[in-house]
């Protein structure tokens, strides 16, 4: 949004609930999502938790929100409207595009909790949204794939690699010589970030008592709602700068088992000269290579093998060497910019 607004682009984000981070470049505006009242609410949570058993997205379906959303968009009248993700899709009078920051019914079949209702019902939501938007994009070629698989009659599908900036903060140059602080950054409102938080605490141990690695950073939204402290092991929630946190740790550990899309921590450890490790699952969609970009480990268990991979400080300067190049090649929010701003006049 920074990106088109340097472009001389009037950039404004739409949100439900919860207001943007403040911009000095573009506007933001909230919907309410929960009724006000106490026997509202309450009755809004029950018929929530019911609807949910079938819908995994009836918080963003329910036909008062959607109502309330196309009219405030109509309302605004922008050139183009961005929806992000396919349960924020509805009708508008303007010129819309849909960014696809997750295909969610290929997630929700792979995590094998879900009822096969709820997959079905995603799916039917992903092709209405894809189907009807005049412009359907990506963040990753993987995503494209399983897109098409969904819709293979929209093969004008495209991809914009996610672009992130860094701004001013500078890469970090030279890695240390021993790995003395790792540490796992993310929202941990989302359950597959609490998930993988919750092994990498279980592997702490053996790590620390191994490795001798002194220090176990979880930094992010609502962290300390979910963990406490522990030898070792700091608790950081709610934190104003993240990439303070992120240039502290000397591997940035990504041990995901569930969840989809394109990890944003990775894009912004890349651009800051940060090593990572991460799973397979937990790097998919950015065409990384293990051993030359990051250590990729094929599951979980094998994180604590990874981080010994990366105990040589030749090996984490190769890796933060090729990343960043990696990121200022195809992952840099300049980039992205320009090519949403062609996708964007394309449809008005």
């Amino acid at each position: 949004m920074d990106g088109l607004s340097a472009m001389g682009v009037e950039v404004g984000l739409l949100c439900l609930d919860h207001p943007g981070e403040p911009s000095a470049s573009w506007t933001s505006r909230s919907i309410p999502v929960r009724p006000t009242g106490f026997a509202k609410a309450i009755g809004w949570r029950l018929s929530l938790a019911a609807a949910r058993r079938a819908d995994q997205f009836a918080l963003y379906r329910s036909p008062r929100l959607q109502l309330e959303l196309q009219q405030t968009i109509d309302d605004l009248r922008p050139d183009v409207v961005d929806f992000q993700h396919s349960f924020m899709w509805v009708p508008t009078k303007s010129a819309s595009v849909l960014s696809l920051i997750d295909v969610h019914s290929h997630r929700l079949a792979r995590g094998g909790t879900f009822s096969r209702v709820q997959i079905e019902r995603a799916r039917s939501m992903e092709r209405t949204a894809i189907l009807s938007a005049p412009r359907t994009v990506t963040l990753s070629e993987l995503d494209r794939t399983r897109a098409l698989e969904l819709v293979p009659e929209r093969s004008d599908i495209l991809t914009v690699p996610l672009g992130v900036s860094v701004g001013a903060v500078k890469r970090r140059m030279s890695q240390p010589p021993k790995v003395q602080c790792i540490g796992y950054v993310g929202a941990f409102d989302y359950e597959p970030n609490v998930e993988a938080a919750k092994i990498l605490l279980d592997q702490w141990p053996g790590i620390s008592r191994d490795l001798g690695i002194r220090k176990l950073v979880l930094a992010g939204r609502a962290a300390a709602q979910h963990f406490r402290p522990a030898p070792g092991v700091e608790i950081r929630s709610d934190v104003p700068d993240m990439y303070e946190v992120m240039h502290e740790l000397d591997i940035l550990v990504v041990p995901l088992v569930s969840g989809g899309g394109v990890r944003v921590k990775i894009i912004e450890a890349f651009a800051l000269g940060v090593p990572v490790v991460s799973t397979k699952l937990g790097i998919e969609g950015l065409n990384a290579d293990d051993g030359k970009h990051a250590i990729i480990v094929p599951s979980a268990e094998e994180v604590p093998a990874g981080l010994a991979r990366a105990a040589d400080s030749m090996v984490r300067n190769r890796l933060s060497v090729a990343a960043h190049a990696h990121w200022e090649a195809g992952f840099s929010a300049g980039s992205m910019a320009a090519r949403m701003l062609d996708i964007y006049r394309e449809v008005v």
